[in-house]
């Protein structure tokens, strides 16, 4: 049930999510693509990643994968709540269109190079 997460791809995806955290709060100076976009196109592999750990669990389907009104539903929801919803109450966040567009990359780099390592592998 926990092969999502205990894959490289996984921890190729948080490492590099993680550097990039490190890197701003260290004041790195990162190019505005790195440092503004490469964390949001990440997210959703991360997320939905997680998100198919949590099915599996509380389902209790092991090889149970996300279809792709899920995939959709979650990042959706993302972009709304973090490019619309966050943005509107509070100063530090900004709504960005382009972070919606790298949300919905990521989800598709799920579909198409994640996801189908599930699909043909559904063993635990």
């Amino acid at each position: 049930m926990l092969r999502p997460v205990i894959n490289p791809m996984f921890f190729l995806f948080c490492t590099i999510y993680l550097l990039v955290h490190i890197g701003r709060f260290l004041q790195l100076g990162f190019p505005i693509w790195l440092n503004g976009y490469l964390t949001d196109l990440l997210c959703m592999p991360m997320v939905l990643a997680l998100c198919l750990v949590g099915v599996r669990w509380i389902k209790k389907i092991p090889d149970y994968i996300l279809n792709i009104r899920l995939i959709i539903a979650m990042t959706i929801f993302y972009s709304v709540y973090f490019e619309m919803y966050l943005p509107s109450i509070s100063s530090k966040y900004t709504a960005d269109i382009i972070d919606v567009s790298m949300y919905f990359i990521g989800a598709i780099v799920y579909w198409f190079f994640y996801q189908p390592y599930y699909a043909l592998s559904k063993v635990t």
